[in-house]
Parts: C-alpha cells; sequence; structure tokens
C-alpha cells in the first residue's frame, strides 16, 4: 500500500509564513535548485525578450541609441531570480544575439562595448545581492525548521506531563511503572544493541504496553519502509488475523497522518464500514512516518479522549526515539553515560552546520576539586539558557562540565563567558579562576561526532 505524498512532505515554517504573508503568484514560480532547469528558464526568457525587443525596435534592438537600455533589464531580473551566474549567462547570451543579429538580421554599427559592460555590471550586482540573501533565506529556513522541531518536541512533552500527573492520581498504587519510567523504558529499550536492526525495535514490548496502559483486546503493529506499508504485523496482541489494506480508516489515517478512530468524522465517502476501532500513525517531529498501529477490538468504555490521546502521544515518543537513536547511536557507543538529549542536540547542530553552515559551540569547565565540582556545576547549570544543553562528565579525579551552545559561534563565546563570570561574582564572590575552573571551547565540526568529542576532551585533560 502506497503512502500518499501529502503525510511524507511536510512544509517547512518558513515555506507556510511565506505562503500566508506573500501573494500566491510569488510563492507558486519559486526559483528552481536544478541548474540544468535554471538555464531553460534563462534561455527562454532571454530569447524572448530579446525577440520582443526585435520585434518591438528592428533597427536597434539592443537600444543602444535609446534613452535606457531595457533589454538589460532581462538579465538583471534573471540574476536577481537565480544568482550572478545566471546573469552572466543570460548576458553572454545576449552576446550572442548581438552577433547573430549583426550577420543575419542586419544591424548596422560598431559593438557597443560600453553598453554590454554596464548591462553586465548591473548582472553581476543584481546577482551579487540574489546569492547573499539566498544563502541568509536558507540560514533562516534552517534555523525556522530546528525551532519547529523543538517546538513538537516541547508539545509533547507538556502533554506528558500533565498526562503524568494524572495518571498518578487516578491510577492504582501498585501499577507496575510511572508514565515517566514508562518512557524511559522505552529509551533504554529502543537503544538496545540486540534491537537495532530490526525495523519497528521493541515492537512487542510496545503493544504489550499499549494493550496494558490503553485496554487494547486485539490490536497490531505495522511497519512502513520507503513508504510502503508492510501487510505483516511486526507485533501484536490478542487474534488480529490479516491486514486489510482497503479498510477505508487505516486509509484515512495514513492520508492524514493522524489518529483515526470510529468516533472520528466521516472519514469515507461512501458508507463502507470499517473493521477496525482505531488506526494511530507513528510519526515522529520531523514528519516521517515508521508505523501505523492498528486496534481491532476494546472495551468502549476505554475509547476516551485521554486515552487516544495518550496511545497518540506514546507512539509520536516511541517514533521519535527510533528517529533519535539512529542518530545519536555513535556517540551513545563511545560515551555510553552521555545524556540523549546532548547526544541528540549535538547531531542537530552538525546538521544545521552541513546545510546551513550556522555554526554552534562547546564550552568545558574543566574542576581538579572533584569535592567542590558538584557545587560549582550546579551554579552554572542554573545560568544555562533554555536551548542550551549540559553534560556532567567524570574522568577519575577530573570532573568536566560540558555545556552545548546551540546558534553560537566562536565569536558568542565572550558574552557567554562574561555574563557567568558576572553571576557567579555577584551572587557568590568567586570567578571561574578564583573557583578552579579551567575552561575550553570549541566549534562544533563536520567530522565524525565521537572523534570530535574525544579530541576535545583530551585538549582538556579528561
Amino acid at each position: 500500500m502506497r503512502i500518499p505524498a501529502a503525510i511524507r512532505l511536510k512544509q517547512s515554517a518558513a515555506e507556510r509564513a511565506a505562503r500566508r504573508l506573500l501573494p500566491r503568484t510569488v510563492t507558486l514560480w519559486k526559483p528552481s535548485a536544478d541548474w540544468r532547469i535554471a538555464l531553460g528558464e534563462a534561455l527562454l526568457f532571454m530569447g524572448a525578450s530579446l525577440a520582443l525587443s526585435w520585434l518591438l525596435n528592428p533597427q536597434d534592438p539592443f537600444w543602444i541609441d535609446g534613452g535606457f537600455p531595457w533589454l538589460w533589464l532581462a538579465a538583471a531580473i534573471l540574476a536577481l531570480r537565480y544568482g550572478s551566474v545566471i546573469g552572466v549567462f543570460a548576458m553572454g547570451f545576449a552576446l550572442a544575439g548581438w552577433f547573430l543579429l549583426q550577420t543575419y538580421g542586419g544591424i548596422a554599427g560598431e559593438f557597443p562595448r560600453a553598453s554590454f559592460l554596464g548591462g553586465l555590471i548591473l548582472a553581476l550586482i543584481a546577482g551579487e545581492f540574489s546569492d547573499v540573501w539566498n544563502a541568509r533565506l536558507n540560514q533562516a529556513q534552517a534555523v525556522n525548521a530546528y525551532i519547529d522541531e523543538r517546538l513538537h518536541a516541547l508539545t509533547h512533552n507538556h502533554f506528558l506531563l500533565s498526562v503524568s500527573h494524572e495518571r498518578l492520581e487516578q491510577e492504582l498504587i501498585a501499577r507496575p511503572f510511572t508514565l515517566r519510567e514508562m518512557f524511559a523504558a522505552m529509551r533504554g529499550r529502543v537503544l538496545r544493541e540486540d534491537v537495532r536492526d530490526e525495523a519497528l525495535p521493541a515492537a512487542a514490548w510496545l503493544v504489550q504496553l499499549l494493550a496494558q496502559t490503553c485496554r487494547l483486546e486485539c490490536a497490531a503493529l505495522f511497519a512502513i519502509d520507503d513508504a510502503q506499508l508492510k501487510p505483516h504485523a511486526v507485533a501484536s496482541v490478542g487474534d488480529f488475523g490479516a491486514l486489510d489494506e482497503s479498510d477505508p480508516m487505516l486509509a484515512a489515517a495514513l492520508e492524514s497522518g493522524q489518529l483515526t478512530h470510529v468516533q472520528s468524522e466521516p472519514f469515507v465517502e461512501d458508507d463502507r464500514p470499517s473493521r477496525y476501532i482505531v488506526c494511530a500513525p507513528a510519526v515522529t517531529s520531523s514528519g516521517r512516518l515508521l508505523g501505523v498501529l492498528v486496534a481491532q477490538r476494546m472495551p468502549f468504555t476505554a475509547l476516551t479522549l485521554e486515552t487516544l490521546q495518550l496511545v497518540t502521544v506514546l507512539l509520536a515518543y516511541y517514533a521519535d526515539s527510533i528517529d533519535h537513536a539512529e542518530a545519536t547511536r555513535p556517540v551513545l557507543a563511545a560515551y555510553p553515560r552521555c545524556p540523549g538529549d546532548f547526544a541528540l542536540e549535538l547531531v542537530r547542530m552538525q546538521r544545521l552546520l552541513g546545510t546551513a553552515a550556522i555554526r554552534s559551540s562547546l564550552v568545558a569547565f574543566v574542576a581538579r576539586d572533584a569535592r567542590a565540582a558538584p557545587d560549582w556545576f550546579a551554579r552554572i547549570d542554573r545560568l544555562r539558557r533554555t536551548v542550551d544543553v549540559a553534560w556532567s562528565h567524570a574522568d577519575g579525579e577530573l570532573r568536566v562540565l560540558l555545556m552545548l551552545l546551540p546558534l553560537t559561534a566562536q565569536s558568542g563565546l565572550s558574552g557567554y563567558l562574561e555574563r557567568v563570570g558576572r553571576s557567579l561574582r555577584e551572587q557568590y564572590g568567586a570567578d571561574l579562576a578564583s573557583a578552579g575552573l579551567a575552561v575550553y571551547t570549541t566549534e562544533v565540526g563536520e567530522g565524525p561526532l565521537p572523534e570530535q568529542l574525544a579530541a576535545f576532551l583530551e585538549r582538556c585533560g579528561a
């Protein structure tokens, strides 16, 4: 069963904002990323402009004797749209058009060097403007996509906190685990070495957990690989049987990427009933569809809004755990005690460096006194920003506090260190040097992250 493209291709936050703010004609006519298509568009546009200019003024199609060389506006527009390279190509096409018209079109006179030179300079200026702002736009889109992903994760965490408090009040005291322990166990199972090669790691454990917490009597979890739904269940509870791939509820859930159940709004155009009660896709924060949970039987009293929300969040957390495990496994394999959030943020910052050339930094506070280190590290940790991530690393008697500063280049570290030093002096009457803390800094590079961490910790003496 092929998954619709609507769920597989999500727009970034910057694209959604552009579609709301810009006119529809502007958002529909976007520059092509393929240079061959860009050259084809430039060729057609410049050829049409040259033909129109020749029809309007056959004696002087390049407007050499006119008040303004109107033909150069076409080259400037192409340079503004695609950059300086296409602008130079447009001027080269105009140059070829001059010699062609001089040979076969009856244009007389010497070659207008000054006019063509002015057109080339105009195209280069417009192309440089386009190149600079396209680079800034790409960086802004990358930052917006990163912030959008963080917002999704923050929304899930906020709901998890509220549900956790409600469950602590409603569930029995002898319940096997709390929600916090449940999610910690889920992440630990996904990161285990013996399940890392499966399509959906710890799927049997997840289905049993859902059956226990959400009272599912008959359900199965199916994997989606390369936008293709696998008909064989990776894990199931109860006598589920074969999957009906043409079921209208399943098709509606996969098309929308959201949980669909029997009490949802009409999900099919006809009146064909569905065999299932709940169909819930497992979608990551980045929009990647990993699998779908199909419930065939569950008690009527369990079909509540709280239960359906819990199923949605459990599957979203499970999908994000798989996505994060694939990215952070090299770092966690080299440093098993590294927090998962630190490793995940480090991977994200390296991706931003590769896609948008946005740099991030690492700061290490090294304490030689192991007894006083926890107090000073706790004070420094309280001064970190919301987006910063910390990791307290120990190597024998040496204690190191690693602080990852997203979207902060090496030039911006002086302000951070000055703020930390000023806060320590104002609150505790001691700076970093008098506290016995050495400071080391570096930027997140493009090489393998475990090797970068090893080299940085070695420079710190750890």
